[in-house]
């Protein structure tokens, strides 16, 4: 991986925060461990899995926030438990590239007006 797609432990700190997220529930989604993730300086660079996950992270975020047009809305709702995805929280699929496709294919619905 080209390490212009790497990120700083200071852009996972600013996710965490973003998504009231503890640093345990950031770890288990960008696929690290805590001692590991923390041992970095936070403009240290992120090994290329988590660096990845946390780019997919901030994009279903960001689509979040473009479909419900709020911060607080978008986060409200990747918080609680959708039907249309089995009655998981939408944040708690963000830790694999599958889940943050249904997540992505959800909000498209949601922006179409498709009932999810």
């Amino acid at each position: 991986m080209d390490s212009r797609n790497l990120v700083h432990r200071s852009v996972a700190d600013s996710l965490a925060v973003s998504l009231q997220l503890t640093r345990e529930e950031l770890c288990m989604l960008i696929n690290i461990s805590p001692h590991s993730l923390y041992q970095l300086q936070a403009n240290d660079l992120l090994p290329a899995e988590p660096s990845m996950q946390i780019i997919h992270i901030q994009n279903a975020f960001k689509q979040a926030q473009k479909v419900f047009s709020d911060k607080q809305r978008a986060l409200m709702w990747l918080k609680h438990e959708n039907l249309a995805l089995g009655n998981i929280r939408p944040i708690d699929l963000l830790g694999t590239p599958d889940g943050i496709d249904s997540v992505i294919r959800i909000l498209g619905r949601i922006e179409h007006g498709v009932y999810s």
